[in-house]
């Protein structure tokens, strides 16, 4: 996650503070913002400030294909969600461009990439995500995102 971090901060999107608001989370999304209202707040981590911010998280389970790899290495996918993150106010044209900009300008940079400085990873494929998550706008958030899987060989011990 940090190889994808690395590159992303490196393209210097519109908007984004790259040194403080590119991050690396357990869970893909600002948790003390998205929680229901019976859930307390007690022990979250932080509310991003400030936005626009761009999350990395892995999503799901691995997966791996015991056909896929060599006699000495496995093959396995992993699933990361790279999430797009700002204040919307229910705008439907305020920053729409950017935020397209930036999923197409990620999505062109890694899919069918390999990592630098990952020997492991032999290929980062980008699938397709949720493009505005409609729950999250209606509460005044823009959240869209891409699925990157990225597959890597790796030694059996």
């Amino acid at each position: 996650m940090e190889a994808i971090q690395t590159i992303i901060k490196a393209l210097n999107l519109t908007g984004i503070d790259s040194t403080n608001n590119v991050l690396i989370r357990k869970v893909p999304r600002d948790i003390e913002k998205d929680m229901p209202p019976s859930v307390p707040a007690v022990d979250l981590t932080p509310a991003i400030t400030p936005l626009p911010a761009i999350l990395i998280a892995p999503i799901g389970a691995e997966q791996s294909d015991p056909v896929a790899g060599t006699l000495y290495r496995d093959q396995i996918n992993y699933p990361i969600q790279i999430l797009f993150y700002d204040q919307d106010n229910n705008d439907q044209e305020l920053n729409a461009d950017r935020y397209y900009l930036w999923r197409e300008t990620v999505r062109r940079k890694l899919n069918n990439s390999r990592l630098s400085g990952v020997s492991e990873v032999v290929r980062v494929r980008i699938e397709p995500a949720e493009i505005v998550n409609p729950a999250l706008w209606l509460k005044g958030r823009f959240a869209g995102g891409l699925k990157a899987i990225v597959t890597s060989r790796e030694s059996r011990l």
